[in-house]
């Protein structure tokens, strides 16, 4: 009962190479991104891979688009000043050494 769910629920979507070839839907994605929709391309490309799933160009291209998580997660640019005390401090006190790691660490 459960796989014949999954069955109709593959069948009730659709992909784009139901209607192109995958050629017309490669130079449709590429239009896509010309016109900084990059979402309909993304569907493009999963579509494509969704029928062929180790086409090296559809994976390439999904793969240059930034993932959400990076861009949520963005780091400041500038360290918070009380972080950048605390890195002072110890380099002030001797403490070269830890207060280096401190520095690399929020670098990372």
């Amino acid at each position: 009962m459960r796989n014949t769910f999954i069955e109709k629920k593959s069948l009730q979507q659709s992909n784009i190479l139901d209607g192109l070839k995958i050629d017309q839907a490669f130079r449709l994605a590429q239009r896509k991104l010309t016109k900084n929709e990059t979402e309909e391309a993304k569907k493009i490309y999963s579509d494509i891979l969704i029928k062929f799933p180790k086409n090296k160009k559809a994976l390439k291209a999904l793969n240059s688009f930034p993932t959400t998580s990076m861009l949520k997660t963005a780091i400041p640019i500038d360290p918070p000043e009380a972080a950048l005390q605390g890195i002072f401090s110890l380099f002030n006190n001797g403490e070269v050494y830890k207060a280096l790691d401190i520095a690399l660490n929020m670098l990372k």
